[in-house]
């Protein structure tokens, strides 16, 4: 063995030689990009939160007008709030007799974007003997949309993300208990759609959808408003 291959050999109590430095050093930083580059790419590929939030921390009161269907929503000064139970639950077995009344209601806000939510912790009547009547049912057209059906209390803030296929199964377990579905998607020009989902005649979800709960679907229904709440009343669901 020469001087230069003694002097490139490692020996573990002995300072790494020269090249074996620069090549270490070489490897090290290519490394690091690529874990950045593939970081980035995951991050890219990963679906997007949404701008949903919860304030869990903050409780609130809300006076108005409760309604206990399509599914429960409290009609108020500033637009339409859905109302559901703490946990996944709704709250429409507990209105049986309420509708149209004068209610206050406690409990902590959901928000996304138009939408407003109210958990639910405590609610009493403040004019029992008063109902005030419904307010007129607007038909606003067809639709025909590609999007999902999510159930509205995750969509809106409790889940991050509250919509795709890894939340498929909490969407389906809230959804039974009485949380009201949402179809959230796209029509062929490109506009979004978002609604509260009804059968064709007004009625709650029927069973055979829940199976296309929380996978990429193709609806078809009708747009009513009620109020500020925008209910799809759909006729066709087929998964795509």
């Amino acid at each position: 063995m020469n001087e230069s291959q003694r002097h490139d050999l490692y020996v573990g109590y002995r300072p790494l030689p020269r090249r074996h430095v620069v090549a270490v050093r070489l490897v090290v930083s290519a490394l690091l990009v690529l874990a950045v580059v593939l970081g980035a790419v995951i991050a890219a590929m990963m679906d997007q939160p949404g701008p949903g939030s919860w304030a869990t921390d903050e409780s609130v009161t809300m006076r108005g007008i409760v309604r206990a269907q399509p599914y429960a929503h409290l009609e108020t000064d500033q637009g339409d709030v859905m109302l559901v139970g703490v946990g996944k639950f709704g709250i429409d077995d507990r209105l049986i007799g309420l509708d149209g009344q004068a209610i206050q209601a406690t409990g902590t806000r959901l928000v996304r974007g138009r939408w407003t939510m109210l958990e639910t912790t405590s609610f009493r009547a403040e004019m029992p003997e008063s109902r005030s009547p419904r307010p007129v049912t607007e038909r606003l057209g067809h639709f025909a949309a590609m999007g999902e059906i999510v159930d509205s209390k995750c969509y809106l803030g409790a889940m991050k993300p509250g919509d795709g296929v890894t939340h498929r199964s909490c969407a389906v377990l809230c959804l039974r208990g009485g949380i009201a579905p949402m179809f959230v998607g796209t029509t062929p020009e490109g506009d979004a759609i978002a609604g509260i989902v009804t059968s064709a005649d007004g009625g709650p979800m029927p069973d055979a959808w829940f199976d296309r709960v929380g996978v990429p679907v193709t609806a078809e229904g009708t747009v009513v408003r009620s109020g500020t709440l925008v209910e799809l009343r759909l006729d066709h669901v087929v998964s795509r």
